[in-house]
């Protein structure tokens, strides 16, 4: 793992990650200790000016806004992949090749680069390839089973995740959630991500982080990574997704939740929506990929079990918080066990 010598291009960066070896023209250095198989199919990461690229037919697909209305994430289609932009970074996507050219914005931070890489051009890609799908969501292994937290940007799934690492569970990630279908033993496995949480600064110091151990996490946010410093617990292999802990959705009015934490069993048709709601999309009006996710969160809703999950934004809480968590999932037999699909 680390920069070699490619050819054709100048030095590379190489890791692996998901199962697969990433092979790129951009450092991507917060990977150091990341787990993977070197003998998985290969990502490649090349930069490349936008003026190369394919036109995109029509307009775009989809559209995420920023809560001022302006453009945060915007899709287009083209011949044989899709462009994808942010403010920072420009990327086209070529889900056959396996490959994702990148084209930054003048002046951008690595670290900005690096992040829009990993935490949403690399998910998406692996969004529109078959057997995998990816959720906006934290997840920590307990005992032989993983758990995961459903939630939007800034709700505390990091939070929460990293309380769980610190005492021991192996986290799989704080919020991008790849799950790959194994037909070996014939289930959903939740895989691990890179060795890193990302933490805005109040839960730095609820935590009790130094910031000596901590690293940027992109130019423009005054959140930090951890770095191999931090004494957090990671999980090397996948393992079954089991039980599921959706949070309050933000865009529905409701009083401030007070006193200990409320866990209540969640039906199939009441998380369905949430769990779907959590993709990592780039094509809604697909309908191959509509139908390969459809079939994929079937088959989860058949297995996992959910539960909503509301507690007190107060840090204190975090070990009621957690200790909530593992007694409702101890609690239901369900939630240890997963059926074939």
């Amino acid at each position: 793992m680390g920069p070699v010598l490619n050819p054709l291009r100048g030095p590379a960066f190489q890791c692996h990650l998901w199962r697969h070896r990433l092979v790129s023209d951009f450092d991507l250095g917060v990977l150091e200790g990341a787990s993977g198989l070197p003998d998985g199919s290969a990502i490649h990461i090349v930069k490349s000016p936008e003026k190369s690229w394919p036109p995109a037919l029509g307009g775009p697909v989809f559209e995420d806004p920023f809560e001022n209305g302006d453009p945060w994430f915007t899709s287009w289609k083209t011949a044989d992949g899709y462009i994808i932009r942010f403010p920072e970074c420009g990327f086209y996507i070529q889900p056959r090749e396996m490959r994702i050219e990148c084209d930054p914005a003048p002046g951008v931070a690595e670290s900005t680069i690096a992040h829009l890489i990993l935490d949403h051009a690399i998910p998406r890609l692996l969004s529109l390839t078959p057997g995998f799908v990816v959720f906006h969501a934290s997840a920590v292994q307990v005992k032989d089973r993983v758990i995961a937290v459903l939630g939007k940007s800034g709700q505390g799934k990091s939070t929460l995740a990293a309380s769980f690492a610190a005492q021991g569970h192996p986290l799989l990630t704080d919020d991008c959630l790849v799950v790959r279908w194994d037909e070996s033993v014939g289930q959903w496995l939740a895989q691990p991500s890179y060795q890193s949480v990302r933490l805005w600064p109040d839960s730095v110091g609820a935590l009790g982080l130094a910031e000596s151990d901590l690293r940027e996490f992109a130019g423009y946010s005054s959140k930090k990574r951890t770095g191999r410093e931090v004494d957090f617990h990671f999980a090397s292999t996948g393992a079954p997704l089991a039980a599921c802990f959706v949070l309050p959705d933000p865009a529905t009015p409701a009083p401030a939740h007070s006193g200990p934490p409320r866990v209540l069993p969640l039906s199939v048709n009441e998380a369905f929506p949430r769990l779907a709601g959590a993709v990592f999309r780039i094509d809604p009006s697909d309908p191959e990929v509509n139908r390969r996710e459809f079939e994929v969160l079937t088959s989860l809703a058949s297995t996992v079990r959910f539960w909503s999950l509301s507690y007190e934004r107060d840090y204190a809480q975090l070990p009621a918080v957690r200790q909530a968590m593992l007694n409702a999932v101890a609690a239901d037999s369900s939630g240890f066990r997963i059926a074939a699909s």
